[in-house]
This record gives structure tokens, C-alpha cells and sequence, in this order.
């Protein structure tokens, strides 16, 4: 087998000329002149024996290969960044807890406890990457990943933590300024806010015996958006329940109707399988504790 371990030098300046797609760019940001970051991905090309960039008169475009290329070549560099800032902060007698999560849950969820979290872990820095594709923490060099989903995913060691019900949320005042909302058809007299989620607003009112809406209404692909955009007057949004927990309790959302739905997926955390982390069962713990629990009271 053909060793095609590259330079890792050649790797950064790949790496900055896919991003800004030129070379020129590229160098500024490297410190570096022109025609170094064009030899050396030169010599990387030559190297794995396979053409990353179209070179074009107006710049560069990746090939299909060098898409491919450029995911695992990004991947390896967080990791080796993300390595070089651990063992930094554990010799100044700091650990680090490297969790990958949902960006919704750390929007709604964990970064509004981060005090909390300070208090309960003062030794501990974390360490937090956002993400929704599967993620093994034994590959990605992770204390636990948090993911929401069915379950059951093969390859990896995942513990339930805890579901949530789907429920109409809206801005308080636009609750008592609009149409009443006494039962689930009233929802149909208000502009419905649509998110990318499991459950839509169609499958919701079918559930709770309500007829079938006419899809108008802003659409989001992140569930955050949907409950900003609700919060600021602009509708009534499916909310799920552990993400607009604070929300309600805080008084910037409110719930019209007793109605609900249990959500289809759940939260689970995942946690290495060649390697015991502390870290991510202590970890497990405070979740259960601080955010889990009182929605399931």
C-alpha cells in the first residue's frame, strides 16, 4: 500500500486555498507569498496523484476529489488544534470536557446554564462543537457526543436521557392582542411558523383533531430561528418542549392550549466505546439533573 501521508504544512495550505478558493488569499492569510501555497498544493496534488483544483482565469474550483479531500483534511486539522489546546490547558492543571451537541440545544439549553455548569465543574473547561450528523467520540477524539434521533445507531454506545412533547407556543402579547385561541383550530386564525423538524405543523393538528393548515407562513431550517421569530411576534411555532422550556418559564413564550404530542425522537448521549471517560459520566449526571429532570416533573 502506497504511503499518502502529506506534509502537514501542505495540508494548512490546501486547507486555506479551498476556503478562500485562491491562492492569493490564501498567502495573505498564511504570511506566506503566492507562489509557495501554489507549489505546495502543487506538490500535494502530485503527491496523492490526483487534481484538487480546476485552475480557471477568474480562480479556483474544487474538483470532486478535492471536496471529498477537503472534508477529511478540515476534519484532521480541528482535531489536531483542538489536541494541541487540551494538553495546553491540562498542563496548566486545567481538564477539558470536549462534547459535540446540537446547535439548538446549545442555543436553548446548555449555553443559558453555563454558569451552572461553571459551578458544578470548577475545574473543568469545555470545550463545545455544534453539530447534526452522527458523530463517533471515539473517532473525533470526544468525551460524548448529544444527539437527537430514533436511537439505535449502530457503531456507537448511546444512552437515553430523555423525550419531550411538541406544543404551540407564541408571544404572549400577541396571544391577547390576536384572535382567541381556545381550541386547536383557532391556531388556523394566526400565521403559523414552519421549522425543518420531525413533526410538522400538519401532523400536529391532525393529532390533536384539527383541520390541516394552508402552508403559509415562514419556514425555517433551524428550530431556533422558529422560536426567535415566535418570541418576536411573528407567529405561533410547534415548539418542542425542552427547547422552549426557558422561554415559557421566562415569560417570552406562552402556551394557548393544553394540547400536545409526544415527539417521535429522543435525546441520547453518546459516549466512547474503546476508552472510559469520567468526564462524560459526570457529565451525564448534571445533565439529568439540570435539564432533563424538571422537564420530566
Amino acid at each position: 500500500m502506497v504511503d499518502l501521508l502529506p506534509p502537514l504544512n501542505a495540508l494548512r495550505f490546501f486547507e486555506a486555498a479551498a476556503r478562500h478558493l485562491s491562492f492569493t488569499v490564501a498567502a495573505e492569510e498564511l504570511h506566506l507569498t503566492q507562489s509557495a501555497v501554489s507549489y505546495q498544493v502543487k506538490q500535494l496534488e502530485a503527491a496523492l496523484g490526483i487534481l484538487l483544483f480546476e485552475r480557471l482565469p477568474h480562480g479556483l474550483v474544487l474538483t470532486a476529489a478535492g471536496e471529498l479531500y477537503l472534508m477529511e483534511v478540515r476534519t484532521v486539522l480541528q482535531r489536531l488544534r483542538f489536541a494541541g489546546d487540551r494538553l495546553g490547558r491540562q498542563a496548566r492543571g486545567r481538564d477539558v470536557l470536549a462534547v459535540s451537541m446540537l446547535p439548538s440545544f446549545a442555543a436553548k439549553c446548555l449555553v443559558p446554564r453555563l454558569g451552572r455548569f461553571t459551578a458544578a465543574f470548577p475545574g473543568i473547561d469545555l470545550s463545545l462543537s455544534v453539530a447534526t450528523d452522527l458523530v463517533d467520540p471515539d473517532a473525533a477524539g470526544l468525551d460524548c457526543c448529544l444527539r437527537y434521533g430514533p436511537g439505535g445507531w449502530a457503531g456507537v454506545a448511546a444512552e437515553r436521557l430523555g423525550g419531550e412533547d411538541l406544543i404551540a407556543v407564541a408571544r404572549p402579547a400577541l396571544l391577547a392582542e390576536g384572535p382567541p385561541i381556545a381550541v386547536p383550530a383557532d391556531l388556523l386564525r394566526h400565521r403559523l411558523i414552519h421549522d425543518k423538524g420531525a413533526v410538522t405543523w400538519i401532523e400536529w393538528l391532525a393529532h390533536v383533531g384539527a383541520p390541516e393548515p394552508d402552508g403559509t407562513g415562514p419556514f425555517f431550517t433551524e428550530s431556533t430561528l422558529a422560536y426567535q421569530a415566535a418570541i418576536d411576534g411573528g407567529g405561533v411555532a410547534l415548539g418542542r418542549s425542552l427547547l422552549v422550556a426557558d422561554d415559557l418559564a421566562a415569560g417570552r413564550l406562552a402556551a394557548p392550549l393544553s394540547h400536545s404530542m409526544p415527539a417521535p425522537f429522543a435525546y441520547f448521549l453518546i459516549r466512547p466505546t474503546r476508552r472510559r471517560s469520567p468526564l462524560a459520566e459526570a457529565f451525564r449526571d448534571w445533565l439529568l439533573a439540570e435539564i432533563f429532570a424538571p422537564t420530566a416533573a
